[in-house]
């Protein structure tokens, strides 16, 4: 099967490079797809997919396969957190603005939305935009059901999140506090175009996309979060991913494992305290929780 028209189509429209995650998740994809349109020809199927934007989306979905899990990368967190209560001293940029991109299925923005909060935020200080080239991921997110694979990491603090923060008998399931601070959208994040209706984020998470983009659309991608981000925002980024590197523009900030990166001619951290987690007590809460809160302090 001659998969090049296919992984060129995907370069160019959502800035895939094959060769991060290799020809045969292509081929597996765009044979689920020719099942499912009854294809018999491949040439017939790339000649489709190419006029068809809707076929397009459904291939995307097909061959992108999200890898995501609640609380992931606790120092990067928890460095966000001192950044976001140092900004909440400035009146004037509340609320807070936040932007998570990709999101895939909303553990990212959610596990963000909770730190912030256990760091001292309120909801009303605190607005998250997230966006996922997936539509069946941005469905999963505003749902906000999850299973066991979702909670990997572990810790007094992971666990004291998920019982103020989830609900169900098995603490799976969203609280509406949570789901409805976060605005999911459908966007690509090498499109010039993303987001131009929203202004500039306090706070830009981009972890470990770059990586899968070919070199055009990783600079197409900088671009546009370098739009989005404030004068004097903070760029979080993954752990595989030296944004420094891609953009000499941007300078790295914070610790190490934070992957914090500023702007260069405004890139300071000093005077960031590290804040007290304390929860606002919520009457939403079952009593049994208000314990928790209270402890919140003994807990990091």
């Amino acid at each position: 099967m001659d998969l090049t028209p296919i992984t060129q189509l995907l370069q160019q429209q959502i800035g895939l490079d094959h060769d991060t995650i290799g020809e045969k998740s292509i081929e597996l994809g765009v044979q689920a797809r020719m099942q499912s349109l009854r294809f018999n020809d491949v040439l017939a199927y790339v000649e489709c997919v190419s006029a068809n934007p809707m076929e397009l989306q459904a291939l995307t979905e097909e061959v992108i396969v999200p890898e995501t899990w609640f609380f992931r990368g606790l120092e990067q967190l928890r460095f966000m957190a001192e950044v976001a209560c140092k900004l909440r001293l400035e009146s004037s940029r509340l609320p807070l603005r936040v932007l998570s991109v990709p999101c895939s299925s909303g553990e990212e923005p959610y596990s963000i939305y909770m730190f912030l909060r256990h760091y001292g935020l309120e909801p009303s200080q605190i607005r998250i935009v997230a966006v996922d080239i997936s539509q069946r991921s941005i469905d999963r997110a505003s749902r906000g059901v999850y299973s066991e694979f979702s909670f990997r990491e572990t810790g007094p603090l992971c666990d004291l999140l998920r019982q103020v923060f989830f609900e169900g008998e098995s603490a799976l399931t969203i609280r509406s506090e949570v789901r409805d601070a976060v605005q999911f959208r459908l966007g690509n994040l090498i499109s010039p175009a993303l987001l131009s209706d929203l202004g500039e984020f306090d706070l830009i998470v981009c972890r470990n996309v770059l990586i899968y983009f070919d070199q055009t659309s990783r600079k197409l991608a900088l671009q546009t979060l370098q739009r989005l981000l404030a004068p004097d925002g903070y760029l979080f980024g993954g752990h595989a991913e030296p944004l420094a590197m891609f953009e000499p523009r941007l300078k790295s900030v914070g610790p190490t494992g934070a992957f914090a990166y500023q702007r260069s001619d405004v890139a300071t951290v000093a005077n960031l305290k590290k804040p007290s987690p304390l929860f606002t007590r919520s009457p939403e809460l079952p009593w049994s929780l208000h314990w928790w809160t209270w402890r919140a302090s003994e807990i990091c």
